[in-house]
């Protein structure tokens, strides 16, 4: 679904940088901003910040990919902050001359194996496959992975940190649009997974089969004693504790 920027990248500083992101279409690169604390906005408690390197109570001057600026753009309710280019105060960038889909064949090909294995109920298959997109996402940030020269372009930690950011900022869309039709918050969210305390009958997953929609990927019951956890949980660790023991094996409940 992204497009990557590929070739030498641009440093612009100051005036140009802004220029750049001002483009009707945002360049591929990285952007380095000041984010506003997140206490001065009227952001929904039950959520993260909107991103990582937030900070509740101090502005914080940063790194972020374009997907992300493009993200913190969007008004709270569609999972953003509402900011102006001028609120990031975008003081240089890195940016890419060309940009395209370079992962969009491989992704279809796991996305028609992953599809085939949850119609034919093949668990271990789907498992492999999820195992083949998480592993390869993770190794592109790691440059030993890639020594050999044919194989030195797989080394992407810039394509990884924008599909890690891509997944953050529709996820919460998504929560925020939850909120608004259920009054209904996750319990934990990790990236794109999100778990939810629901009442029987309840499903809040999309119907749609188009790319990038939450579905339900698992459920368990609340028993008494994950009850009793969750309400006792003093922490986020507790919380994920609570959650870990609600699941009887490696894969936790995610919608």
């Amino acid at each position: 679904m992204l497009e990557f920027g590929y070739g030498k990248p641009r440093h612009l500083r100051g005036e140009n940088a802004l220029d750049a992101a001002r483009q009707s279409k945002t360049p591929f690169g990285l952007w380095r901003v000041t984010l506003p604390p997140g206490d001065m906005l009227a952001l929904p408690p039950a959520l993260p910040l909107p991103h990582p390197h937030m900070l509740a109570d101090q502005p914080v001057q940063t790194w972020i990919t374009t997907v992300s600026l493009d993200a913190l753009q969007t008004s709270i309710a569609d999972g953003g902050i509402g900011a102006e280019l001028d609120d990031l105060d975008i003081a240089e960038a890195w940016v890419y001359p060309e940009q395209g889909r370079a992962l969009d064949k491989w992704a279809k090909f796991l996305r028609e194996a992953r599809k085939v294995a949850v119609d034919t109920g093949d668990t271990a298959m789907k498992r492999f496959i999820g195992a083949c997109y998480k592993g390869y996402i993770g190794r592109m940030v790691n440059p030993d992975m890639w020594t050999a020269k044919q194989m030195q372009h797989h080394h992407q930690p810039l394509w990884r940190a924008a599909i890690i950011a891509h997944c953050r900022w529709r996820g919460r869309r998504v929560a925020m649009r939850i909120a608004r039709e259920t009054g209904r918050w996750p319990l934990r969210t990790v990236t794109d997974s999100w778990v939810y305390p629901l009442p029987p009958g309840i499903d809040i997953a999309d119907e749609s089969d188009a790319l990038g929609k939450m579905t339900l990927e698992k459920s368990a019951p609340l028993t008494e004693n994950i009850t009793v956890m969750l309400t006792d949980a003093r922490d986020t660790h507790e919380i994920n504790l609570a959650l870990k023991a609600a699941f009887t094996d490696e894969d936790e409940g995610n919608i």
